[in-house]
Parts: structure tokens; C-alpha cells; sequence
């Protein structure tokens, strides 16, 4: 399949492989590095803005403004 990326232009992704008449998989791509890190620190641990932020400028943990883009890692 063909799916939009928002940094990386068009990917192959493979398609499921369960097909079920009637329905149709959804065509996204997976998450970007990070993207949901704040929330479920916020929604699951009860973390403000500023402890996820003191985290990322430890490198403790990933969010989207901290990730390396792929050529920089020699992918």
C-alpha cells in the first residue's frame, strides 16, 4: 500500500492480510517518534507539561521536537 507520511512523503506499508467483505483497513502510517508520549504520561501518570519537559531535556523520554531525523541515525 501506498500511505501519506507528514515527514517522509509516500511509504510502502504492507496491507493486513485479514480481509473482511464489508470493511475497510485503515491507511495511515505509523506513529511518529514521540507523538503520543505526552499525553500518556499526562493522562496515565498524572505528569504536568513542565515534568515531561524536564524528562525530554534529559533525554529520559522522546517527543516529536527532540527526534532525529532518520538520515542523522544512518538509517
Amino acid at each position: 500500500l501506498d500511505v501519506p507520511h507528514p515527514t517522509e512523503g509516500v511509504i510502502k506499508q504492507i496491507a493486513c492480510p485479514i480481509q473482511v467483505p464489508g470493511t475497510e483497513h485503515p491507511r495511515r502510517p505509523g506513529p511518529q517518534y514521540g507523538e503520543h508520549t505526552a499525553q500518556v504520561l499526562r493522562d496515565s501518570l498524572g505528569m504536568t507539561d513542565a515534568e515531561i519537559e524536564a524528562l525530554a531535556a534529559r533525554g529520559v523520554v522522546g517527543l516529536p521536537s527532540t527526534a532525529v531525523p532518520m538520515e542523522q541515525e544512518g538509517l
